[in-house]
């Protein structure tokens, strides 16, 4: 009999405590991805200190603002980090981030040879488990103004006075509410 109380008490508090272990690295892992987007943020903004102006990406420039992911297929992490000079010919580092367990995974990854670079949130949302790059628009036309995605009105902009913008579309992996409360990571 007593055993039973035991086991009975060690369930509920099991029940009580398991859901709100859940909640709380849910909840680090938006402070980690916020973290990320101001840092993000910072460093394009000391490059800007650096060189007088931003990068022009692929895809931006001539007077076009422009938005990049921090996957493998731009060079913006490859620039912030120092690495590919086209965009840095000094070479400065000017972004730092804890290291990806490997390719698609939460984190900053680098290949052996440095060749590929990216830059993932630690929301493992994505199609087959795996985490989303963060975004960033560019201020390339200098007038500190930019149009993001509205995170309350999916397909709509907003705009927001700023040269530089960084996002993660959040848990759900999804750009915007879906009709609901956003969870999308913003650095503005």
């Amino acid at each position: 009999m007593e055993l039973m109380v035991v086991i009975t008490i060690i369930a509920i508090l099991s029940s009580i405590i398991i859901p709100a272990g859940h909640a709380v690295q849910s909840n680090m892992k938006k402070v980690q991805a916020q973290k990320t987007a101001t840092e993000l943020r910072t460093a394009l903004m000391s490059y800007f200190t650096e060189y007088k102006r931003f990068p022009a990406f692929p895809g931006g420039g001539n007077g076009t603002d422009t938005t990049v992911a921090t996957d493998s297929t731009t060079p913006v992490m490859r620039t912030l980090l120092g690495v590919d000079t086209t965009f840095n010919r000094r070479g400065v580092q000017f972004f730092s981030s804890r290291p990806a367990k490997g390719k698609g995974m939460p984190g900053l990854y680098r290949s052996g040879d440095g060749s590929t670079v990216e830059l993932l949130d630690p929301f493992l949302s994505g199609s087959g488990g795996s985490s989303n790059p963060y975004y960033i628009m560019i201020d390339a036309n200098y007038d500190n103004s930019l149009q993001v995605p509205s995170r309350t009105q999916n397909g709509s902009t907003e705009e927001i006075f700023t040269n530089v913008a960084v996002w993660s579309y959040g848990v759900d992996g999804v750009l915007g509410s879906q009709g609901k409360s956003s969870d999308d990571i913003t650095a503005y």
